[in-house]
């Protein structure tokens, strides 16, 4: 179950580690009544650079792999997209202010 609001600031996510971001802080907040949801910290000219870095790195080694095991890697990114689509169908409600039926 979620809990509002979440607490922790929502950092960026470079070469599979949560980091501080250089650009600045801002509140995403429900449409319908204003209410904070999360902090998030916006990426700056830096965090880009390293995030482009780290993928181009990312890209050589997924390059490499077999295309069995990038099959893997993808059923398995969309089994824990289906098997959270609750939370995340809410989340993008909150997000957006849109009805969970659209």
């Amino acid at each position: 179950m979620i809990t509002l609001p979440l607490t922790e600031t929502r950092h960026n996510f470079i070469a599979g580690q949560r980091c501080n971001a250089s650009g600045p802080e801002f509140a995403s907040t429900f449409p319908a009544t204003g209410e904070t949801i999360a902090v998030i910290e916006s990426a700056g000219g830096d965090d880009i650079e390293r995030a482009i870095a780290a993928a181009r790195t990312a890209q050589e080694t997924w390059a490499q792999w077999q295309p069995e095991e990038r099959a893997q890697v993808l059923l398995k990114a969309a089994r824990l997209l289906r098997d959270n689509n609750d939370e995340l169908a809410f989340l993008e409600t909150l997000d957006t202010g849109r009805p969970l039926s659209e």
